[in-house]
């Protein structure tokens, strides 16, 4: 059992929703020992209309992401990752093609040093990573009108 299906399964009263944000405020809450020492090298770039940002991942991380505002393509081209979402469980392996719906948030384990890139429309050609972030990115279901309690679909 993953170690994503075993929290799936300890916390079966709260919504996918609910899990994903539990379990990045748990990672948040770890010891300085037993997080990452920095964020994953992220790499930007930026072509007239696109945005694209481009993470590394180092094998046996679990990585939790931000809620996307839009729908987007996704290019896993490294790598095995086991990726939970509120739609449910799925191990993809490079390379791999998806798109990903707006509202989506992540969690990622890493089977082996992975590479993800999310592509993004720029069509203002925005050079601001920071800005770009934040249009692209929400924190907070709240962020996007999205209940967190709301249940799509129960992991557990």
């Amino acid at each position: 059992m993953s170690a994503l299906q075993q929290f799936a399964n300890d916390l079966p009263a709260l919504s996918a929703r609910a899990k994903l944000m539990e379990l990045q405020r748990q990672c948040q809450d770890l010891p300085d020992e037993h997080r990452m020492d920095e964020s994953p090298p992220i790499k930007n770039w930026l072509a007239p209309g696109i945005y694209c940002r481009e993470i590394h991942l180092p094998a046996d991380s679990l990585v939790v992401g931000r809620i996307h505002r839009h729908d987007h393509m996704n290019i896993i081209s490294q790598g095995s990752v086991t990726v939970v979402t509120e739609f449910g469980e799925e191990t993809l392996t490079a390379p791999a093609s998806f798109i990903s719906k707006a509202g989506t948030k992540r969690a990622v384990w890493t089977h082996s040093d992975a590479i993800w890139t999310t592509i993004h429309p720029n069509p203002d050609d925005e050079q601001s990573i920071d800005i770009l972030e934040t249009r692209y990115t929400a924190a907070e279901y709240a962020e996007l009108g999205m209940a967190v309690g709301e249940l799509l679909e129960d992991l557990s």
